[in-house]
């Protein structure tokens, strides 16, 4: 298991409950532009694809966005 599998990471602090929606749009544009394989958006959150094939998370909770690694590849 990757050693930074399931552990979180705050990306952004966003605590207006109000546009979080806009800031994980703006996030997921983005990730997009970059170049990154984005897998499924949903209201407060997103799924995309690591260069190592690895899939991570971004999602609001608490005040905070998060990035979290929930499915890692590579043995790493």
């Amino acid at each position: 298991m990757n050693s930074t599998q399931n552990k979180k990471r705050i990306i952004k602090s966003h605590s207006d409950i109000l546009t979080v929606q806009q800031a994980i749009n703006d996030l997921y544009n983005e990730y997009k532009k970059m170049g990154y394989d984005m897998i499924r958006k949903i209201l407060n959150a997103f799924t995309y694809r690591l260069d190592d094939g690895s899939v991570a998370i971004v999602y609001w909770d608490k005040g905070n966005i998060y990035e979290k690694v929930v499915e890692s590849k590579g043995g790493q």
